[in-house]
C-alpha cells in the first residue's frame, strides 16, 4: 500500500470518525441541526466524497500499472496483503462504529445470528497466534478445529490382553490378542473473554488498534483457557483434570515436595513421551523447588540460558503458570510431561461484541470475544500429577 493511499485511508477514517459524533451528539440532544452544523456536514460529506473518488482512482491506477485487469475486463482477485489491509481496516472502523455496509463486505466482516461481529480471518489467525505465543499449555495442546460434538478413540491397556509381540515358529499360528479402545467426547461449551478500551484510546487515528484490540483478546482468552485446561469447570471443560488416577502420585511427606517426589513424577511418564515434556508449577511452588539440592548440594532447578522458560527441573523445562494452585495439602501442585497429551477442540472463527453504552459512563467500550472449546485428556501415559500429602 502507498504512502499516499494510507494516508487517504486514515483520512476517511477521521471524517467519518467526526461525522459520526456531530450526529451522535444532535441525537443525543434530540434537535434539529443548526445552519453552522448544516454547513459542517455539507463540508463532511463533500469531503468525503472527494477522498473516496480519489481512493478509488487510486486503486484502478494501480491495477492498471501492475496488469491486474485482464484482456476480458475481469476484475483481479487481491493479493494477501490488500485483503489483510482491508480486513485490519474493516475490523477497527468497526469497533470505532464508523463502518459501513459495503467496508463489512469487502472486508469479509459478516454478523453471526446473534449480531456479533465474525472477526476476519486474517486478525483471527492473529489472535489465535498470540494465545499460541503467551500460553505454552494451549500451544502444545493438540488442537482440533471443528464445530459440534467430537468423539477422539483412545487405545488403552485392557487386563493382560493387550497387543503384544513375541518370538514365532513357521508354521505356528500367533496368538491374537485384543486391546481395549474406549473414546473421548469433546463438546462446544462456550465461553466469553471481556476487555475495556478507553475511548480516547479508540479515538485516536494515529493508535494501530487492531494490533492493540488482538493483543487484549489474546491474553484474555489465554488466560481463560490456560486455566481451564489446568483446572477445569465441573460439567465444563475438564482439562488436565480428567487425567486417570493411576497417573497422580503423592508426595512421600505430608505438606512438603522434596527431590525425590520430583523425581517419581518424572519416571511416571516414560521416557518415548518425555521429548516435549515440560513442568507447570505456580510461582510459590517454583520458589520451594528452586531451594531443593541432590546428595551432592547440587540444586535440582537451574536456569534455561534460551530465556523461553523460567528455568529447568531436572533437565526438563519449567512453566510458571498463574492458573495453577499453591502446594497445600490435598492440591495437585504439579503437572509433567508434553500437554501434546491434551485434546482441545476449539473453532478459531471468534466472534466480537461491542458494548458501548455498557460502560459510557467510564467513558470505554467494552469488547467480548466469544469463543467455542472443549478438552480433556486423550493420552494418559504422556501426562503426570504431584499431589501434596494430606494428614
Amino acid at each position: 500500500m502507498s504512502k499516499q493511499l494510507k494516508a487517504l485511508l486514515e483520512k476517511k477514517a477521521s471524517l467519518q470518525q467526526e461525522a459520526r459524533a456531530m450526529h451522535e451528539n444532535i441525537t443525543k440532544e434530540t434537535r434539529a441541526m443548526t445552519e453552522d452544523e448544516q454547513t459542517k456536514w455539507a463540508e463532511l460529506r463533500a469531503e468525503l466524497d472527494s477522498v473516496n473518488s480519489t481512493i478509488d482512482a487510486l486503486q484502478e491506477m494501480r491495477n492498471l500499472e501492475e496488469g491486474e485487469e485482464n484482456v476480458d475486463g475481469d476484475t483481479p482477485a487481491p493479493t494477501d496483503e490488500q485483503v489483510a489491509d482491508g480486513e485490519h481496516r474493516a475490523f477497527a472502523n468497526y469497533i470505532r462504529a464508523i463502518i459501513s455496509k459495503e467496508d463489512r463486505a469487502d472486508a469479509n466482516l459478516t454478523l453471526s445470528a446473534s449480531s456479533n461481529a465474525i472477526v476476519p480471518k486474517s486478525v483471527a489467525k492473529k489472535i489465535v497466534a498470540r494465545v499460541y505465543d503467551i500460553s505454552p499449555v494451549v500451544e502444545k495442546a493438540t488442537k482440533y478445529v471443528t464445530k459440534g460434538t467430537l468423539e477422539i478413540p483412545v487405545y488403552g491397556a485392557n487386563s493382560g490382553t493387550d497387543i503384544t509381540v513375541a518370538y514365532a515358529n513357521e508354521f505356528t499360528d500367533l496368538e491374537s490378542k485384543i486391546g481395549k479402545f474406549t473414546s473421548v467426547e469433546l463438546q462446544g461449551f462456550l465461553a466469553g473473554a471481556l476487555t475495556k478500551l478507553s475511548n480516547s484510546l479508540i479515538n485516536n487515528t494515529d493508535l494501530d488498534l487492531v494490533n492493540f484490540v488482538v493483543e487484549r483478546i489474546a491474553y484474555e482468552v489465554a488466560r481463560f483457557m490456560e486455566g481451564e485446561l489446568l483446572n477445569g469447570t465441573d460439567t465444563k471443560i475438564a482439562g488436565i483434570t480428567s487425567l486417570e488416577a493411576g497417573q497422580i502420585i503423592e508426595t512421600a511427606t505430608v505438606g512438603v515436595i522434596d527431590g525425590d517426589d520430583l523425581i517419581s513424577l518424572k519416571n511416571k511418564v516414560k521416557q518415548a513421551f518425555r521429548k516435549g515434556a515440560m513442568w507447570v508449577v505456580s510461582t510459590e511452588t517454583k520458589s520451594s523447588i528452586e531451594k531443593l539440592k541432590d546428595e551432592n548440594g547440587r540444586y535440582l532447578f537451574t536456569e534455561d540460558l534460551t530465556g523461553e522458560f523460567d528455568g529447568k527441573i531436572l533437565g526438563y523445562p519449567c512453566y510458571v503458570s498463574d492458573a495453577m494452585v499453591e502446594a497445600d495439602e490435598g492440591n495437585t501442585a504439579i503437572y509433567f510431561g508434553d500437554f501434546a497429551g491434551i485434546a482441545l477442540k476449539w473453532t478459531e472463527q471468534l466472534e466480537i461484541q461491542v458494548l458501548r453504552e455498557k460502560y459510557a459512563t467510564q467513558h470505554a467500550t467494552g469488547i467480548v470475544a466469544w469463543v467455542e472449546a472443549d478438552s480433556k485428556v486423550e493420552n494418559n501415559q504422556m501426562l503426570a500429577g504431584l499431589t501434596v500429602k494430606s494428614a
